[in-house]
């Protein structure tokens, strides 16, 4: 009796020790010079080489994100929003410590400049019926042009 409560002692300790072994990546993404917090941005945890995504989440709608259970090793944290330049941030990920702080991470604003702009679309057919409305969209095509200065829309 004794010795198998000291087996389940031991088989419990052994348990949490194995599963403390995950920490935790955690921080908040700002924008750079106002720093207001940035909701829905894409962060993920990839491989030191890049080659291999681990794990991802997105900024809640207060910039925070929390990314767990990731095993010690080397990686990299990128996050990036459309509009703005990615971050990447190299992270070594070891057994002493299980909870990781980036800290406020700063996504510079990055602008794509064109002289042109055309978004071009058939206008939608409408047929309607007693008790339906269908709408039919048979093509979209959207260009970026660098000779003029105006946007143009043949709808």
């Amino acid at each position: 009796m004794r010795s198998t409560i000291l087996m389940t002692l031991f088989f419990s300790i052994s348990v949490i020790s194995f599963a403390q072994n995950k920490a935790n990546i955690s921080g908040k993404v700002v924008e750079n010079g106002s720093g207001k917090a940035m909701p829905f941005v894409q962060v993920v945890l990839t491989s030191a080489d890049e080659n291999t995504i681990v794990a991802g989440n997105l900024s809640d709608e207060y910039g925070r994100f929390s990314i767990s259970g990731i095993s010690p090793g080397s990686y990299v944290v990128r996050c990036s929003f459309i509009g703005y330049a990615f971050v990447k941030i190299p992270i070594f990920i070891g057994k002493l410590n299980n909870n990781y702080d980036l800290g406020s991470i700063e996504l510079k604003l990055e602008a794509i400049q064109s002289d042109e702009v055309i978004v071009e679309a058939q206008r939608a057919i409408l047929s309607a019926g007693l008790d339906i409305k269908r709408f039919i969209i048979s093509s979209w095509r959207f260009s970026l042009r660098s000779s003029q200065n105006f946007a143009r829309c043949n709808c």
